[in-house]
């Protein structure tokens, strides 16, 4: 059902907007924010559970699938296209599902070449109206080293360079905290914790710390400590939670939770509002699961009833 609201969302944004398909613009019209920007996060735990059960006989999650891709890559944020999919993929490998190989190796190592490769294809040749060649190709491997690269060598600079953009401001780890007490409070200068401070490390700029860089310039060693032990100790019950109780839910909000950590060489990813709302979104399935199987082992108990009478 949300597959099918989001196309057709899409084809009512394409119809009515002025931005090109594959544009930044056009990502933040589409799923951006509002209503339409946390279906967007709906769609993630839902991604990670198709791709967690899909097999051959469950052939038909794949357009499932395909469409909550295209969903986040519309978006224009590669880390919410990357960070489901590898924590699926490490999920898969925990339970057996998947069994670590070279040529599973290869295919995330594929998979993360595609998304680049899609993504930058739809803001050159749609949005920039230019054709494959040498130059465009070579673009596209700049930028995949570039993006391997940029947080660490973004943090790199900047201790060089002395630490130019240390606010010590904490709001902008817990921005997301901070923004809800400030949407209650009818406040609406929200906190948008993104570095205005770019460097160029050789072939594009970069704003992106890695994870313990942006934490360190936002915050005081107390702050720092803090934030690391809190962090690292809802990691732990979390897992406690999931040899407990051992159900997906459990794990589709632990391996995502450790897909954000890994992509932690890139940049800090626990300040936005998908921190909070992914896991109660996981726990609403949950509940809604609980809820209709109880209802159908009532109906099934009805019918033996009657049928006994």
């Amino acid at each position: 059902m949300l597959s099918l609201l989001f196309i057709v969302h899409l084809k009512g944004v394409l119809g009515s907007s002025a931005e090109a398909l594959g544009s930044e613009e056009f990502g933040e019209e589409f799923s951006g924010g509002g209503l339409w920007g946390h279906l967007r996060i709906m769609t993630l735990p839902l991604l990670m559970m198709c791709i967690y059960y899909v097999s051959k006989k469950r052939w038909w999650l794949w357009p499932v699938i395909i469409i909550f891709l295209v969903v986040s890559m519309l978006n224009q944020v590669k880390g919410w296209v990357i960070i489901p999919v590898l924590a699926v993929m490490a999920m898969r490998l925990y339970t057996g599902k998947t069994r670590l190989t070279m040529k599973f190796l290869f295919y995330i190592l594929l998979g993360a070449f595609i998304v680049f490769f899609a993504s930058y294809a739809l803001s050159i040749l749609v949005v920039q109206e230019r054709g494959v060649s040498d130059e465009f190709m070579d673009f596209i491997m700049m930028h995949f080293l570039h993006y391997l690269t940029s947080g660490t060598f973004g943090w790199s600079m900047d201790l060089q360079l002395g630490l130019p953009d240390d606010t010590g401001n904490f709001q902008n780890i817990i921005a997301q905290v901070v923004n809800l007490f400030k949407v209650a409070a009818g406040d609406k200068e929200l906190v948008y914790p993104v570095n205005p401070l770019y460097y160029n490390p050789g072939w594009s700029l970069t704003n992106v710390r890695t994870i313990f860089g942006t934490l360190y310039i936002n915050s005081n060693w107390l702050e720092f400590v803090c934030f690391t032990l809190f962090l690292s100790s809802s990691m732990y019950l979390v897992k406690v939670a999931l040899v407990r109780f051992n159900n997906i839910y459990l794990y589709t909000i632990y391996f995502f939770f450790c897909g954000m950590l890994f992509m932690g060489w890139f940049d800090f990813y626990f300040s936005g509002i998908i921190v909070l709302e992914f896991p109660i979104i996981v726990l609403f399935l949950l509940l809604f699961e609980r809820i209709l199987y109880k209802r159908t082992d009532s109906n099934v108990e009805n019918e033996i009833h009657n049928n006994t009478d």
